[in-house]
């Protein structure tokens, strides 16, 4: 399976904006010892999880996207492996019992429909 990954955000770090009800910046996430977070692409990770599928990497910025090289990327992929779907194949097993079967429907068909006479009550032979 081949992962193609996108890395989005800054490579040396960005500050995380805090937002209000109204989508507004009201302040930065700060630490427990009041100290701002900073967030940063781990472009290394992405890259490397990509190169050992044999996908590909693709950092987005505000310039581009990435969407043009991934759309690329993808549609070079072979059909099979674009459209991989399962099969699921199910194992006949009713014929070891059609013999059986069949000999038991002959049999019956062969059975006398009549009863045999029984013995008379208090004779004995």
């Amino acid at each position: 399976m081949k992962i193609f990954t996108v890395g989005v955000g800054s490579r040396s770090g960005e500050l995380i904006p805090e937002y209000d009800e109204q989508g507004k910046v009201t302040g930065y996430v700060k630490d427990p010892d009041g100290k701002y977070v900073t967030s940063r692409l781990g472009e290394e990770t992405l890259a490397e999880i990509a190169r050992r599928t044999g996908g590909d990497f693709f950092h987005a910025d505000a310039k581009r996207f990435g969407v043009d090289e991934a759309a690329h990327a993808l549609a070079g992929l072979k059909r099979t492996e674009n459209e991989a779907r399962l099969v699921r194949e199910y194992d006949e097993v009713f014929e070891a019992l059609l013999g059986p079967a069949f000999l038991l429907l002959v049999l019956e068909a062969c059975m006398s429909e009549r009863r045999r006479p029984r013995p008379a009550e208090g004779k004995t032979a």
